[in-house]
């Protein structure tokens, strides 16, 4: 038996998703027994899978690892249980251990970590380790020497076509329990029908994972998969997870038209310089379809900045403001992402970056903003030689990491890094509080009109006016009207 296993991610009990573990379970579904188990909905994640490893007589413990949280929980998992259970074998995958092998496997309890995306191989290994047997050279996969102790790297493997993966096994979770209401609809799902990005960004974990490498569902089993959630779990809503969804705008067109029919309203990942190029008749179909949001990393409000970022291809700020004004036109509403807080001068960074919301605002008021604190990823480039230059260094073992300091910094809040200074920090901090309030957003549901107008009359004159110092009317405010951050809550 097989306990495919997502720690606690989140603050809550929201409902969302394991797709990864779907993802996984696709691979050997029907070949080898498992169980999928979620750590965010069990009110002692230790003791109920220690019952089901009891139960079930499990072998294998195999976590999807993010960091942050989720970091912090699988460690305590992976500890608590192989105490219980010394001859369990664990593994861990996903974008931890894609990122940081070296960390995942200074945990004693972790036997192996598998970087990247699996195939239909993944199948033949799990079968190896269940025998005693287990074959190493599989794609991926990171492990101690048998004979050495020395730490093993396989090379990553190409990135699967994923139009070959089977369907994803629905009846391993209560995919009631995952329909939740949102802004979207009464019954949202999580889904995705691409894997990849063509981008390497200074600042993103996907590069890990595909090294710029993508692969996509062609536009009608993309189609046949959003029927599927419809037709046989009455999803009227989709999240779509994709790193980035819009590959290729004839693909786009085909997919909007072929699901137009089902009447579900949708959200997705896209990037700025790509939609930039779509044409109206693109954009109608997408609108036609029901698409409502796209979140997209406008980044900063400075070209030179972007250049830092390595954010590659087309984007500029020019273009940024064109296409707020093009989604304004077709009814979808933009949610444009920031990474405020660089190196080497974040707070002037900070500045022209709110110039530059004040600008989208005005051209589509609609459109969300979100912002996020800029955390380095191991990935080579200008951005990281800056943060490096300041002192910054990624921990060497999964227990640093697992502390509540590196969980924030991983969460993109302010966490205390070398080049932040407390009075940075705190101009960073109010500067959040004040766009928050003045743009909250309509993502919220729990947020009435009159709650919405009120904050935006607290925070919209301190906007205006660039005042940003001592916030705490704003503080009290938050207090008797909670709102939503969408960068760290989600929908």
């Amino acid at each position: 038996m097989i306990l495919l296993i997502n720690g606690k991610s989140h603050e809550g009990k929201k409902r969302i998703l394991p797709v990864s573990l779907l993802a996984v379970a696709a691979t050997f579904d029907g070949k080898l027994p498992y169980e999928i188990l979620d750590g965010n909905h069990m009110d002692d994640p230790v003791e109920e899978i220690a019952t089901h490893v009891a139960r079930t007589g499990a072998r294998i413990l195999a976590f999807t690892v993010m960091p942050g949280p989720q970091t912090a929980s699988s460690f305590e998992l992976t500890v608590a249980l192989k105490q219980r259970f010394p001859d369990l074998i664990v593994i861990w995958g996903a974008y931890f251990p894609t990122m940081y092998p070296r960390a995942t496997m200074s945990c004693p309890g972790v036997d192996y970590a598998v970087r990247g995306y699996v195939g239909l191989d993944l199948a033949d290994w799990l079968k190896s380790l269940l025998e005693g047997s287990p074959i190493l050279c599989l794609p991926g996969l990171v492990y101690r020497d048998p004979e050495s102790g020395d730490l093993v790297q396989n090379p990553m493997s190409r990135l699967v076509d994923i139009n070959t993966l089977p369907p994803f096994p629905y009846h391993a979770v209560d995919m009631e329990y995952y329909m939740r209401p949102t802004f979207l609809g009464s019954r949202t799902i999580s889904h995705h029908i691409s894997l990849g990005c063509p981008f390497k960004c200074g600042f993103c974990g996907v590069v890990a994972m595909v090294n710029g490498k993508t692969s996509a569902e062609r536009a009608d089993v993309g189609a046949a998969g959003v029927a599927r959630l419809v037709e046989e779990y009455g999803a009227n809503a989709i999240e779509f997870n994709d790193n980035n969804f819009f590959l290729g705008e004839a693909r786009t067109q085909a997919f909007c038209k072929a699901i137009a029919h089902l009447g579900i309203r949708w959200w997705a990942y896209g990037r700025a310089d790509t939609l930039d190029k779509y044409s109206d008749e693109t954009w109608a179909a997408m609108a036609d379809s029901g698409l409502h949001m796209i979140y997209i990393g406008a980044e900063s409000g400075s070209d030179e900045t972007l250049r830092k970022m390595n954010k590659g291809g087309k984007q500029s700020v020019n273009g940024v403001l064109k296409l707020a004004e093009t989604m304004k036109r077709h009814g979808i509403v933009p949610e444009f992402s920031f990474i405020i807080g660089n190196p080497p001068d974040p707070v002037a960074d900070m500045e022209q970056t709110l110039s530059f919301i004040l600008k989208i605002k005005e051209i589509n008021p609609l459109s969300e903003i979100i912002l996020y604190s800029y955390t380095p990823v191991p990935q080579e480039g200008e951005m990281l030689a800056a943060a490096q230059e300041a002192g910054f260094a990624f921990p060497d073992d999964v227990q640093d990491w697992s502390s509540e300091h590196w969980q924030r910094i991983c969460r993109r809040r302010e966490g205390e890094l070398p080049w932040i200074t407390p009075e940075i920090r705190r101009k960073l901090i109010n500067f959040r509080l004040v766009m928050d309030s003045a743009f909250p957003t309509n993502t919220d549901g729990n947020l009435k009109a009159w709650q919405k107008l009120v904050l935006q009359a607290a925070g919209g004159w301190r906007l205006r006016s660039n005042f940003h110092a001592a916030p705490y009317d704003l503080r009290l405010l938050n207090r008797l009207i909670p709102f939503q951050r969408p960068e760290t809550a989600g929908f």
